[in-house]
């Protein structure tokens, strides 16, 4: 079976990506063809989420086991095959490509072809517009604030403190 995907963006109104991909691929086939299609750098942090009808993120798919040895158990991209999640028309997903500023494409599965090769690599099959820049510095600069000498209590007493002055002469 082929899934033909249409990715969106609220950034770039004019962005819009249709992708053809077997449906018995990994999500991290999916993934590594978005950033290939998109020419995003593939070492930056990505996640898909699987989404109700109104876009509302309901189950994380991660690139990375993010608890490591810890008992919770993450769902991640090489071990989740998407025809597992995602089976109709209409099904909903969003795919953050950057998590400094939690910005996602939104990915709506708009056709299914019985036929054809369940592990067919990813295809564009159509392409509009610009996608949106992967990593924004400005967004994150905005949040750096600058620092003035008129921030600073110079009312904060021994007490206000976490540790001990006494001890940083024995260091």
């Amino acid at each position: 079976m082929i899934f033909t995907f249409r990715l969106i963006s609220t950034e770039a109104v004019d962005f819009v990506r249709d992708m053809e991909i077997g449906a018995e691929n990994s999500f991290l086939t999916f993934h590594a063809g978005i950033q290939k299609a998109l020419r995003y750098d593939p070492s930056q942090l990505a996640s898909f989420f699987l989404c109700d009808n109104e876009w509302n993120r309901l189950k994380e798919i991660t690139l990375l086991d993010m608890y490591g040895e810890e008992k919770i158990h993450t769902l991640t991209m090489q071990e989740a095959i998407i025809s597992h999640y995602v089976s109709k028309k209409g099904d909903k997903l969003q795919y953050l490509f950057d998590f400094f500023s939690d910005r996602t494409l939104f990915i709506e599965l708009v056709d299914t072809e019985p036929a054809g090769d369940p592990h067919a690599p990813l295809f564009v099959i159509r392409e509009k517009g610009n996608p949106p820049q992967q990593i924004v510095m400005d967004m994150l600069a905005g949040e750096v604030q600058d620092f003035d000498e008129s921030d600073i209590d110079e009312d904060i007493d021994d007490e206000d403190l976490l540790f001990d002055p006494d001890d940083l002469d024995r260091l």
